[in-house]
């Protein structure tokens, strides 16, 4: 009986070294396996679409234009200018600036008021006139925008309009619309005696806008003895310099 306790005892003994003892496990799944030829991860093109994949243009910086700079090319010349015909009017070139102050006693306000950015000027002598009163003077204007050209217009011929001198009077047809091939034109007439009181000075104010431009054309004639028609097939039998000469002053702006 004792023996086969012990035989029992044995046995129990071996079994609990057989589960007791270390027991030899597989080594892990190896996870970090290659990628096959052509699924290699690629970086993000910022020029690409992401839905599509397709490669879209990287946008250029935007650029703001140059201004427009002003220059003579949109004086009126000589031809431009009309009295009887085209060329009486002859460029002064001893005149100062006609900008640089007021060019007519009918000018309300300074150009720079106006909002003006760029500015020229010319004088004219009549030919066979006297220079000290048979004069003209034209000033081109430039603005930002068309918008702001027809602002100025606006004001402009507001003063031709509403002349603030108390010694200048109208005169028939004070405001005459003249066509031109873009924009506006007008025109008004205004006499005055001149500074020593003893004869008359007629004023003739021509304003037109086209585009981002104002013009400002005035002729003043001392003592006139002449006559104009204001429309095609007048009595006269000649349009006035204003209806004549404000077309091609207008086209100069372009």
């Amino acid at each position: 009986m004792r023996g086969w306790v012990a035989a029992l005892a044995a046995g129990a003994l071996l079994l609990s070294g057989c589960a007791g003892g270390e027991t030899e496990t597989e080594p892990p799944e190896n996870t970090n396996t290659a990628p096959a030829p052509g699924d290699e991860p690629t970086e993000a093109d910022p020029t690409s679409d992401p839905g599509t994949g397709t490669e879209t243009p990287a946008e250029e910086p935007e650029t703001t234009a140059p201004a427009q700079e002003l220059t003579e090319e949109a004086m009126p010349t000589a031809d431009d200018l009309e009295w009887h015909e085209p060329g009486d009017w002859q460029i002064d070139d001893t005149e100062d600036d006609p900008t640089a102050d007021l060019t007519d006693t009918c000018q309300q306000g300074e150009w720079a008021d106006t909002g003006t950015e760029q500015i020229i000027g010319r004088s004219y002598l009549l030919t066979d006139g006297d220079p000290e009163f048979d004069r003209t003077h034209a000033v081109v204007l430039q603005y930002d925008d068309e918008e702001a050209a027809r602002t100025a217009y606006e004001t402009i011929r507001g003063w031709t309009r509403d002349c603030a001198d108390d010694d200048v009077e109208g005169i028939p047809n004070a405001q005459t619309p003249v066509e031109v091939s873009e924009g506006e034109a007008e025109f008004s007439e205004w006499t005055k005696l001149d500074e020593s009181g003893q004869f008359g000075v007629f004023s003739m104010i021509g304003v037109t806008q086209r585009e981002n431009r104002v013009a400002w054309v005035v002729m003043e004639i001392a003592g006139q003895d002449n006559s104009w028609d204001y429309e095609e097939g007048g009595e006269v039998g000649a349009l006035h310099p204003m209806i004549r000469s404000l077309p091609k002053v207008n086209e100069r702006l372009g």
